[in-house]
């Protein structure tokens, strides 16, 4: 499907100040060269100050920048989940596999997040998030207020989750537990992700 799009907003600190808008976008999203960068200002995608702006243009500290881009067409992905529970408060959904919980890379409309907002409301938060290709229950929080109550709770261990697995083609007892720690390891893109160590114990 193709999405509608969606605008980034900068504000314009001290050290960008006097720095030409192009050069600005080439540094600071540096998956697109600033030649590509001038096109899309000479085509009205960049307001400056919510105005039309040039690719030479100095930044000055405190101008708004917003930047729309244009709608893409976004991976397939299930965007049925069922409703476990609600109040006023919260919500306990039924994620599907497949299903991303946040925007990320090409994903934009087809997320949870989106999916809820549509239905719930703008104000409807995940508490904690689940794989893209993980399916199970997950908690969205519908105010501000709930979603700093239970992140605390989070933080402090006083909410418990569960993770399910089904394996087949393995020797695997029924049950085991794995205590392996988790770090982080070097990744294409900037941030690193997360991976089990086995060689710290397993029993």
């Amino acid at each position: 499907m193709k999405n509608s799009g969606y605008t980034y907003f900068d504000r314009v600190l001290p050290q960008d100040e006097g720095v030409p808008i192009a050069a600005f976008y080439a540094l600071r999203y540096p998956h697109s060269t600033e030649e590509t960068w001038r096109q899309r200002i000479k085509a009205g995608q960049v307001l400056l100050n919510g105005r039309p702006t040039a690719p030479d243009r100095s930044l000055t500290r405190g101008d708004r920048l917003a930047y729309h881009r244009l709608p893409w067409e976004e991976p397939d992905a299930p965007r049925k989940f069922a409703t476990l529970f609600e109040d006023r408060e919260v919500l306990v959904l039924a994620k599907p596999s497949g299903l991303p919980v946040l925007p990320g890379g090409m994903f934009l409309e087809n997320t949870l997040l989106y999916l809820v907002r549509q239905r719930y409301g703008a104000e409807c938060s995940p508490l904690h998030r689940l794989g893209r290709g993980t399916s199970g229950a997950i908690l969205f929080t519908r105010d501000s207020r709930t979603a700093r109550s239970l992140a605390a709770a989070m933080y402090q261990k006083r909410i418990r989750k569960v993770y399910l697995a089904l394996a087949s083609g393995t020797a695997m007892p029924d049950s085991f537990t794995v205590d392996a720690p988790i770090g982080p390891v070097p990744y294409r893109h900037r941030r690193p992700f997360m991976r089990f160590f086995p060689t710290a114990g397993r029993r």
